[in-house]
This record gives structure tokens, sequence and C-alpha cells, in this order.
């Protein structure tokens, strides 16, 4: 035991030093109490709000998550707005361009009216002068024409100076009768072209003339015209109720144009043979496009319009559409008959010559 009395002498010290340091942790712990104390009580009263504040929060949280879910809205719809607009730019650039450029235009405009206002003005005033000289020369017409002495007659003749007389040249109202004159001509050409193609000219018989060559061909053209012009007329009277205001004159009309329009084709078909044809059917396609009433002169262009003075079918359609309707004038009837005849002339001497040529050909190489 007297060994570990130093031991036991130590840790009484110890405990001495300890005991102490307990009673100064106590005496400073007692002078802090306060302050605890204090910082407990604010702990308390903040640890209320705290508890206060996240029941507010937790009242209000549905406002919160709908004021959320609408900013969320606001900026989709937001976005969406600004997508648009983006998509938009360019038209409102050309948009803006284009006020721009209307803008310039009005501003030029603006700018020649401006410049133009003396002359405006000046135009004004000449018309205001013009417009007391238009008065006062009316105002002296007036006067004197109320110190003349005029008659009901002269009133009459001042108030109404022109008469017009309206009259129908032609009682004529359906509309195939008024195109009937043309296809009846338009017809025997065809017919003519026809013949002369299909039955060429038989050839010439041992010392048989050319003259009786000549003649024959000549005399079964016309029987065969006049027999087509026969035929016309007996059909269109029986089939067709063809009323005609000049029989006679209808009738010599058809049978010139089938004579002549024989003569101009077999000249075509003789002369210049197969190629003769080919002209001969040109010369018919040509005459209905431009004598046709199908194809008014006006609608016409001026190279073909200019042409139809030289068709023959014009002047036979006009001639028999005179015998037909009535209306024009006997001397229009007597030109076209006159110039049908004279290219019936003209086309006949040159089939002769023709005739002639072709027999001095075949008797030289005869030879």
């Amino acid at each position: 035991m007297q060994a570990k009395a130093p031991e036991l002498i130590n840790g009484l010290n110890s405990a001495k030093e300890g005991a102490e340091k307990l009673s100064n942790g106590l005496s400073s712990m007692k002078a802090k109490a306060p302050e605890l104390i204090g910082g407990l009580n604010s702990a308390k009263e903040g640890a209320e709000k705290l508890s206060n504040g996240l029941s507010s929060m937790k009242a209000k949280a549905p406002e919160l998550i709908n004021g959320l879910n609408s900013a969320k809205e606001g900026s989709e719809k937001l976005s969406n707005g600004l997508s648009s607009m983006k998509a938009k730019a360019p038209e409102l650039i050309n948009g803006l361009n284009n006020a721009k450029e209307g803008s310039e235009k009005l501003y030029s405009g603006l700018s020649i009216m401006h410049s133009k206002a003396p002359e405006l003005l000046a135009g004004l005033d000449k018309a205001k002068d013009g417009s007391g000289l238009l008065a006062d020369k009316l105002s002296s017409g007036a006067d004197k024409l109320s110190s003349a002495k005029t008659g009901d007659k002269n009133v009459d003749m001042m108030s109404n100076p022109i008469k017009t007389n309206i009259a129908d040249i032609s009682e004529e109202t359906s509309y195939g009768n008024a195109m009937a004159p043309f296809f009846l001509v338009f017809g025997l050409l065809i017919a003519a072209a026809a013949y002369n193609i299909l039955f060429p000219v038989r050839k010439q018989e041992y010392g048989e003339s050319i003259n009786s060559l000549f003649g024959t061909r000549l005399a079964s053209m016309t029987t065969f015209a006049i027999f087509a012009v026969i035929i016309e007329v007996v059909a269109m009277s029986l089939f067709f109720d063809f009323k005609v205001q000049n029989f006679g004159m209808y009738f010599f009309g058809l049978i010139i144009s089938a004579i002549v329009f024989m003569i101009i084709t077999h000249f075509l078909s003789y002369t210049f043979g197969n190629v003769g044809h080919g002209i001969s059917i040109g010369f018919v396609a040509l005459q209905f496009v431009l004598t046709t009433p199908l194809f008014p002169k006006e609608m016409l262009p001026s190279l073909y319009s200019g042409m139809i003075p030289f068709t023959p079918v014009f002047y036979g359609d006009t001639a028999v559409r005179h015998a037909v309707l009535g209306g024009l004038t006997n001397g229009m009837y007597n030109s076209a008959i006159l110039i049908l005849v004279v290219l019936g002339i003209i086309f006949l001497a040159l089939t002769y010559i023709s005739y002639n040529k072709n027999n001095k050909l075949t008797v030289n190489l005869a030879k």
C-alpha cells in the first residue's frame, strides 16, 4: 500500500483538478444559462414561425401549382407565337418593302402633280374664260334667234334635221335559206373538180381534129354542168321547200357558175395532169375558206381577205344570193355574171391553147 501511495496521491490530485474544472465549467454554464434559455426561446419561436409558414405554404400550394401551370401554358403560347412570327417574318419584310416602294411611287406622283399644278391652274383659267365666252355667244345667238322670223317648218327642221327611213332589203329570216346560195355554188365547184378528175379527156382518135376533140369535151362538160344544176334545183324545191325571189336569175346564175367552174378545173387537170388534180383540190379548199359565210371577211387575215375578189365562187355566190334573197341591186348581179363570163372565156381560150400544144407535141413524138 505504501508503494501505491504516490499513485493514490496523484489520482487524488487529478480528481481535485477535475472537480475544480467541473466547478468552473458549471459556473460558466450557470453564467451562460440565460443566453442558452434565450436561444432556446428564439429557436422555439423560429420553429413556430417555420411551422406556420409551412402550413401557409401548404395551404397555398394548389394556387402555386395553378400559377406554375398557367406560367407553363403562357410560355408555350409565347413560344408558338414567336415561332409563327418568325415564319411570317419574310412576308412582313416583303410587305414593308412593298410599302416602301408604294410610298416612293406616291411621292414621285405627288412631285409630278405638284410640278404640273401651274399648268392645271392655267388650264382651269382658260376653261373659265372659254365658258364665259361660250355663255356670251349662246346668249347672243339666242337673242338673234328670238328676233328671227321662224315658222313651224323651220322649227321642226332645226329640232329634227335628219329623218331616217328604215326598210328591210330582204324578208328572209331563215338561216338555212341565207346560207344555201353559197353551198349551192360551192357544190357545183366540187362537182366540176370531181368530174375532171374522175373522167379525164379521152384519147384523140385517128384522123380526129383538135377542134372536134375540144368541142366534144366542152359539150360533155356543159351537159354535165347543166345536169348538176337541175339536180340541185329540183332537190332544193322538193325536199327543202326552198324559196327563191327570182327563179330565172337563180337558175341562170347557177348555170353560168357551173360551166365556168367546169372550164377552170378542166384547164388545171388537162394542162398539168396529176399535178393539176392536186391544184384543183387545193383550189376548191381555198374557195371554201375565202368565200364561205362561216368565215366573214372581217375575221380573216388581210392576206386572205384581199384574195376574195379573185375567187370565182365569190361572184357565183353574189349572183345566186341576189336571185334567192333579193335586196341587192341588179347592177351587182349583172357585174357578178359578167365577171364569171369573162373568167370562162379566158380559161376556155387557155384550155384551147393547151389542146393545140399537146397535139403538136404528140405529132412530133409520132414523127
